[in-house]
């Protein structure tokens, strides 16, 4: 949630997750997240600071987990599982540095356009 520090990466096997932010009481879209790809608040979950926005199912979705601190727990067992486990990370873009959407490694540019044409980008980006 926002304000709360990102604590887990997700996959998600099925179904569409956004990114979701309130400014001035209203809910923003900030990315749309589709399957068969990892989604997390990387800024948050680097920094362990607060999440400026939150991840919410937009229909029925599954996804797999995937903690933070038990992820360093396997780090410390299996050098396999580490290595996969950072380049995971370092495959996510940073937003900072990468000037994308927030939350996906696959990612649609939905922050700032109209509604209607905002759809139409949606719709023309959807390779699920």
């Amino acid at each position: 949630m926002e304000g709360e520090r990102c604590m887990d990466i997700h996959f998600i096997e099925k179904g569409i997750i956004k990114a979701v932010q309130l400014k001035d009481g209203k809910e923003v879209n900030l990315d749309f997240c589709f399957e068969h790809v990892f989604v997390t608040n990387l800024k948050s979950l680097r920094s362990d600071g607060p999440s400026e926005y939150h991840l919410q199912a937009v229909e029925a979705s599954a996804t797999i987990s995937f903690n933070k601190s038990g992820l360093f727990k396997l780090y410390a067992i299996s050098r396999e599982i580490e290595s996969w486990g950072r380049a995971l990370l370092e495959s996510l873009p940073d937003p900072e540095k990468d000037k994308i959407t927030p939350a996906s490694v696959y990612y649609v540019t939905i922050i700032t356009g109209p509604a209607k044409e905002t759809y139409l980008l949606l719709l023309l980006n959807i390779h699920v």
